[in-house]
């Protein structure tokens, strides 16, 4: 009975170390989505004047929409993110219950366990893209208006501009709404 005891328990802490292996992943694919791929459309938007009118409008097309992608793929990571630190937690009251003592326990005793979906890592750097993604969505909208590559027809393109905003937001607000549920 010991030895499926130690193998159960040689196999939960087995996880957990994965687990964490993963949430560290995700942690760091969270620190790193603002500021790199903002910084790499920044560096599009502000070469955008030195190039030809036919590949300035192509760019003040294609960036908008790519910005969804950014919104959608670190929305994934923060939830993501929550499913290993529920996991994680589960593991660690597994382990507990077994031992009958509370040897492990950071994310099940974690003070902001549950308030937000991928914790305050995921909360804050949602909240960075989506402000970065909005703070785009105005400049690309300025720079149109700028350059007057559509001319007539800008309120189509702002028009689009405010669909985009509206589709992060709302990928936001489904991600609060986000629930870890076991298989």
């Amino acid at each position: 009975m010991s030895d499926q005891r130690d193998d159960t328990l040689n196999a939960l802490f087995e996880e957990y170390r994965a687990m964490y292996e993963l949430a560290v992943f995700r942690l760091n694919a969270l620190d790193k989505r603002a500021p790199v791929t903002v910084a790499a459309f920044a560096a599009v938007l502000v070469s955008v004047q030195s190039l030809p009118t036919s590949s300035q409008l192509l760019v003040l097309l294609f960036l908008p929409p790519s910005l969804i992608w950014l919104m959608r793929t670190t929305v994934n990571h923060a939830r993501s993110f929550e499913d290993a630190l529920r996991r994680i937690e589960y593991l660690e009251q597994s382990v507990n219950v077994r031992l009958r003592a509370p040897v492990i326990g950071f994310q099940s005793q974690h003070p902001s366990r549950g308030r937000e979906v991928g914790g305050r890592t995921g909360r804050e750097s949602v909240f960075a893209v989506l402000g970065s993604i909005l703070l785009l969505l105005g400049v690309t909208g300025y720079q149109m208006h700028v350059t007057s590559l559509l001319p007539g027809v800008e309120w189509v393109y702002d028009a689009i501009l405010l669909l985009i905003a509206g589709l992060s937001v709302r990928e936001r607000m489904k991600l609060s709404r986000y629930a870890y549920h076991p298989s």
